[in-house]
C-alpha cells in the first residue's frame, strides 16, 4: 500500500485519525499512514528476536557455568588422583624397604648356619692349659659353644669351626685363656731419664757386685739408662690390641695434664728393698720411691691409668697394694747379656734367686737423687733401643 504525506500546519490540533487497517503515525511535523498489520508484526518480531537474543545469552551463560563446574571438578579429580599416586609410590618405597630387611635377614640366617672355620695362633707352651687334664677343659669348651676344635702343634695354631656365631663364642673364650697363660707383652712406663741418677744406679751396681755374693752377676743387673717406674703389665698380644691400647693412651693425654696440672712431677729414689717376703730368696731388688711433700701426683697418676688399662681389659689389676718403684737388680734377666762372665751363667737355672740381706745391710739408706717425670711411655718387654732404653710404642707428654 502506498504511504499517503499529510500536511499539518502548526496551528492545526495533531490529532490521530486512524481507519480501519491504517494507523497515522507522527514523525516529526509529518504524519504517515502505516497499515496497522505491519506494526503489530515488526513490534513482535523485535520481540522475538530480542527475546531470542536474551535466551541464547542465558544458555550461553548456564553453558559457561556448567564448564567451569566441570573444570573444578575435573581438577579436584586430579588432585585426589595425584595424592593416591603419592600414597601408592610411598607404600612402593616401604615394601621395598621391607623385601631389603627380608633379603638381609635371610643372608644371615646363611650365614649363621653355614660351616666357618677360623685359626688362632697360640704357642705349644701352653696348649696343656687349653687342652687340661685328660682333655675335659677342650671337651667342655667344644660342647658348650658347638664347636670342633683342633690344636696344631706344628703350626702353633688352634682351629675352630662350626657356625659363624658358635665359632666366635669359642674364639672369644680361647682369646681369654690364652691370655690368663701367656706373659705380658708390655708395661705401663714412667721413664727416668735423669743422667745423674744414671751415674747413682751404676756406682751401686758396680759396689754390689765388689761383695762377690752367690748367684749376684751383671747380667741381671738393669741398665741405668732402661731406668723406669712400672705402673702395670699389659697383655696385647694382638695387633688390634696393640693398637687400640696406643690410642687408649693418646686419648688420655688431656686428662692426665689436668691431673698432673703445670708442675712437672719430681720423684726421689732414696734407699732400697725387695719384693719377696724372705729377702734370702730375692728375684727382685729396687729403689724405694719418695714423692715430694707438696705433689702427691704419683699415686692418683699409676690409679687413673691402672683403673682405664683395666676397664679396656689390657691390664689385670692386682689386689696387691700399689708400690711405685725402680727396680736394679732382676733374676729374669739372668743370661741375657754375651759376655764370657756370663756364658757360664747359661747354665744355671733363670729364676736362681739370691740372698739380698748384706746388700740390705749396707745400702739400705743408698741415696740416687730425685728425677723428674716427663712423659708416660707404652713400652715392650725385654726389647731395647740403641740407647738402652725399653722400645716405646707410644710416648704422652707430661707437664
Amino acid at each position: 500500500m502506498e504511504m499517503k504525506r499529510l500536511e499539518i500546519s502548526e496551528d492545526s490540533p495533531l490529532t490521530p485519525q486512524c481507519m480501519q487497517g491504517i494507523t497515522l503515525v507522527h514523525c516529526g511535523r509529518r504524519v504517515f499512514r502505516v497499515p496497522t498489520a505491519s506494526i503489530a508484526s515488526a513490534i513482535t518480531s523485535e520481540q522475538k528476536m530480542a527475546a531470542l537474543a536474551v535466551n541464547d545469552g542465558s544458555a550461553k551463560q548456564k553453558e559457561a557455568k556448567g564448564a567451569k563446574q566441570e573444570v573444578k571438578e575435573v581438577k579436584k579429580e586430579v588432585k585426589e588422583r595425584k595424592k593416591e599416586v603419592k600414597e601408592m609410590r610411598k607404600e612402593v618405597k616401604e615394601m621395598k624397604k621391607e623385601v631389603k630387611e627380608i633379603e638381609k635377614e635371610v643372608k644371615n640366617e646363611r650365614t649363621e648356619t653355614s660351616t666357618l672355620e677360623i685359626k688362632l695362633k697360640c704357642p705349644i707352651s701352653i696348649f696343656g692349659q687349653i687342652i687340661g687334664k685328660g682333655g675335659a677343659k677342650i671337651k667342655q669348651l667344644q660342647r658348650e659353644t658347638k664347636t670342633r676344635i683342633v690344636l696344631d702343634n706344628r703350626s702353633e695354631s688352634i682351629s675352630i669351626k662350626g657356625s659363624k656365631a658358635d665359632v666366635e663364642m669359642a674364639k672369644t673364650r680361647l682369646e681369654e685363656e690364652i691370655d690368663n697363660y701367656l706373659p705380658p707383652t708390655h708395661f705401663i712406663s714412667l721413664p727416668l731419664s735423669d743422667s745423674q741418677v744414671h751415674q747413682k744406679v751404676n756406682t751401686f751396681q758396680t759396689d754390689v757386685m765388689s761383695l762377690s755374693l752367690p748367684n749376684i752377676e751383671t747380667s741381671i743387673m738393669i741398665k741405668p739408662t732402661s731406668l723406669h717406674l712400672t705402673i702395670g703389665m699389659l697383655n696385647l698380644h694382638r695387633q688390634n690390641d696393640l693398637e687400640n691400647a696406643i690410642k687408649l693412651l693418646k686419648d688420655l693425654g688431656p686428662e692426665l695434664h689436668d691431673l698432673v696440672g703445670t708442675k712437672t712431677m719430681v720423684i726421689k729414689l732414696s734407699g732400697v728393698a725387695v719384693m719377696e717376703d724372705d729377702p734370702k730368696k730375692t728375684n727382685v731388688l729396687y729403689a724405694k720411691v719418695e714423692e715430694q711433700e707438696d705433689q702427691n701426683i704419683l699415686f692418683r697418676l699409676s690409679e687413673f691409668l691402672i683403673t682405664k688399662f683395666t676397664e679396656a681389659g689390657y691390664l689385670k689389676k692386682d689386689n696387691r697394694p700399689l708400690k711405685p718403684h725402680a727396680t736394679i737388680i732382676n733374676v729374669r734377666h739372668r743370661g741375657e747379656t754375651d759376655t764370657k762372665e756370663n756364658e757360664r751363667s747359661n747354665q744355671r737355672p733363670r729364676w736362681l734367686t739370691f740372698s739380698a740381706i748384706p746388700i740390705l745391710e749396707k745400702f739400705s739408706n743408698f741415696e740416687f737423687g730425685t728425677c723428674r717425670i716427663e712423659s708416660v711411655h707404652i713400652a715392650k718387654v725385654g726389647t731395647y733401643d740403641e740407647n738402652g732404653r725399653h722400645r716405646c710404642e707410644v710416648s704422652v707428654k707430661l707437664p
